[in-house]
């Protein structure tokens, strides 16, 4: 579940939200709190992911361009 995307990153950018439940990243599910990110989820150097979520008991399909957070770290790529 998503506590709070940061301001101005990639994911709020995306509409990612507080609250938000996240099942699927590029299509290879997430299992639980533990491996946000299976396998690095195929992102390798793609310039967005697809990232399956549930909100308010619906699902949804969000497309993050992947950049550097706001604050000048990059986002994490395994």
């Amino acid at each position: 579940m998503v506590d709070e995307p940061q301001n101005g990153s990639p994911a709020a950018k995306s509409g990612v939200q507080s609250g938000d439940v996240i099942t699927a990243l590029n299509g290879t599910p997430v299992k639980d709190s533990r491996d946000p990110f299976p396998q690095g989820g195929g992102i390798g150097s793609r310039p967005s992911v697809e990232l399956d979520i549930l909100r308010n008991g619906k699902s949804k399909t969000l497309t993050i361009t992947l950049g550097e957070l706001p604050n000048g770290n990059k986002p994490i790529n395994p």
